[in-house]
This record gives structure tokens, C-alpha cells and sequence, in this order.
């Protein structure tokens, strides 16, 4: 990372004849990964001495050939997508600084990702074949960040972003109708469906601005709350984003 870094700023130091970055609206878009996580606490199926949620076994691998240990009560999955973000920034001078190195921006966001958990539910197959679990996730809110730029000369900066958001998290799942059954059958009444929750996240990472307009972000967005998505008395199966990370491009009018 040390070296990445130093090399980043060698390119940057080494171009001329630019404009160092100004206060502006932007607009950027970015690609993410990341992980999605199924919560549970449904253990209904006897296999070799111990409990599982229904459709798995201590065996049991999911589409990635990775081993889900669900006697830690969840699953997981990568989780691809893509962002889009507006905003604006502001640069000022601080007491005997000589450039315009610190900086805060606000914005609003949309995100969209898309994971496949593995072939989980054993009670529904088609062509004798378990079907995957298939999840979607949207965000959206509104942020703010801290901007540092520790390279910030005439012709490009590099710098720091660090910054919390909030909004709206919601989450579908081609197994609802399966776990909410499940969760029927275990309780003895419908349960509390709740796809759409309240959200925080965490964002920071190292940022670039070129040609003025020009900029260059990578990142890592930390969601803090879990979705309660399905719930019946003492019963659950919620869903997460653990983390994303991300390569933005950002475009400063």
C-alpha cells in the first residue's frame, strides 16, 4: 500500500501546467463488491448430532465452493454492484497553511448490488436441482466527508476522505415466500416482513483530482445496521451488507 501510494504521487507530481482543485458540484459513479450476509436463528433439521436451517448440513458448500459454517447462524455471499453520487465540495485554508488542503463535501447517493448465495433451500427444487438463493439490495441517503489532501499543488492532490451517511436500505430475496413459511410453521403466525430499514454507513478512502475536473476515489463503505427483513417471535432471518469497496470516477463542474 506504502508503495502504491508513492507511486500515485510520483505520477501526479511529475504533470504540469494544471489547475489545483477548486470548491464545485461533482457527479461520480462508481463499481462495488462486497459481501452479503443471511442472518439466522432457525435450527429444524437433525444432521450427524446437530441442528440446521432448514435445506443445509455441516457439509455444505455454497455456489463458491466456500464452506458455510452456520453454526455461526449465517451465510454470505459477494455482492456486486454499482453507485452513483452528487454532490458538492468545499476547500478552504487553515491558520498558516500555505494551499487550500482541507476540505468537506456533501452529497446524495444511490446504490445498487446483487449476490447469489448457492442452491440453499432443499424443499424447492426444479429439474430435480435446488434453487439459489438470489438477493438484491438498494441504498440511498445523503452524506458528508472530511476531505485532506497531504499532496495539494498547482497541478493535481492527493488526498483523504473520511465520512458518515444515512438513509434507506432495502432487500428482496427470491427464498421470502420459503422463510416466511418457515417461519409460520415454527411460530404459528404470519411474521413481521420488513424489506425496507434505516441505514448508517461509515465511508472512507484515499482520493485524487486531475485536470481540475478529474477525480479518481478508491473506498470503503461500512453499513453498521442489520435489516430485519423476517421476524417471528424468537425466530429471524436478517440480512447485511458487511462492507463494499469501491473505484469511483468523479467529475467536478
Amino acid at each position: 500500500m506504502k508503495r502504491l501510494c508513492l507511486g500515485i504521487s510520483l505520477v501526479l507530481g511529475s504533470v504540469s501546467g494544471l489547475l489545483a482543485e477548486e470548491n464545485g458540484v461533482y457527479l461520480g459513479a462508481d463499481y462495488q463488491i462486497g459481501q452479503a450476509r443471511a442472518y439466522t436463528d432457525v435450527y429444524s433439521q437433525w444432521k450427524d448430532g446437530a441442528l440446521y436451517p432448514p435445506g443445509t448440513g455441516p457439509n455444505y458448500n455454497n455456489w463458491q465452493g466456500t464452506n458455510v459454517s452456520w453454526h455461526a447462524k449465517y451465510d454470505n455471499g459477494a455482492l456486486n454492484g454499482f453507485g452513483i453520487q452528487v454532490g458538492q465540495k468545499f476547500f478552504f485554508k487553515p491558520h498558516n497553511a500555505k494551499t487550500k488542503w482541507a476540505g468537506l463535501r456533501y452529497y446524495g447517493f444511490f446504490n445498487f448490488g446483487h449476490a447469489n448465495l448457492g442452491p440453499q433451500i432443499a424443499s424447492q427444487f426444479v429439474n430435480g436441482y435446488a434453487q439459489d438463493i438470489r438477493l438484491n439490495m438498494t441504498a440511498w441517503g445523503v452524506g458528508v466527508d472530511a476531505l485532506g489532501n497531504f499532496i495539494d499543488k498547482t497541478n493535481a492532490s492527493v488526498g483523504l476522505f473520511a465520512g458518515v451517511a444515512i438513509g434507506g436500505n432495502s432487500w428482496t430475496s427470491s427464498a421470502t415466500n420459503y422463510w416466511k413459511q418457515t417461519l409460520k410453521n415454527l411460530s404459528g403466525s404470519n411474521p413481521t416482513f420488513s424489506p425496507v430499514s434505516f441505514q448508517v454507513w461509515l465511508d472512507l478512502g484515499l482520493r485524487t483530482n486531475l485536470y481540475k475536473h478529474n477525480g479518481v476515489e478508491l473506498g470503503v463503505k461500512v453499513p453498521l445496521l442489520v435489516n430485519k427483513f423476517l421476524h417471528a417471535q424468537r425466530w429471524r432471518y436478517d440480512l447485511k451488507r458487511d462492507y463494499s469497496v469501491y473505484v469511483a470516477y468523479l467529475y467536478s463542474f
